[in-house]
């Protein structure tokens, strides 16, 4: 619970405030869903890896080991890398197409792509897509991640 009012903080610091407080919601739920599947996909890979190389260990302690070392998977840097990303690609809409409605959202998902969806492997990628779907309001949003992805390419 603190590493999230951690990472709600930072977002206050760094969040734009000429955003709404719904826009601010949203981006705050993407950021934190992000660091949490990180962190979550990081301690399973460790995991694995673990008891491959520590076979003597239990699988308590596997676990242990790995949700410690899973902490240091992300940080408060990471979202300062985000607002970083999303002000230069916030920069580059207002280029391209300007006062398009959907041109922050835009910025965001790329900027989250960025720092974290390029760090995972294939089959870890597939699930930050999936398990983002399934964020409470972004099933009815449709611009996607995949879609954002996609159309800058």
């Amino acid at each position: 619970v603190s590493r999230r009012l951690e990472q709600e903080a930072a977002f206050e610091q760094q969040a734009d405030g000429a955003l709404g407080e719904h826009e601010r919601a949203a981006m705050a739920r993407v950021i934190c869903f992000s660091q949490e599947a990180l962190r979550d996909f990081s301690e399973e890979h460790l995991r694995a890896r673990i008891a491959a190389a520590c076979p003597s260990l239990s699988a308590t302690e596997v676990a242990a080991e790995a949700a410690e070392r899973a902490k240091t998977a992300v940080s408060l840097r990471d979202v300062q890398r985000v607002f970083v990303f999303l002000r230069f690609f916030s920069a580059c809409a207002e280029l391209v197409c300007p006062r398009q409605a959907s041109a922050r959202r835009r910025a965001l998902l790329l900027a989250v792509a960025c720092v974290y969806y390029v760090r995972l492997d294939k089959t870890f990628r597939a699930r930050f897509l999936k398990r983002m779907r399934e964020l409470p309001g972004e099933q009815l949003e449709p611009l996607t991640l995949k879609v954002a992805l996609g159309e800058a390419m």
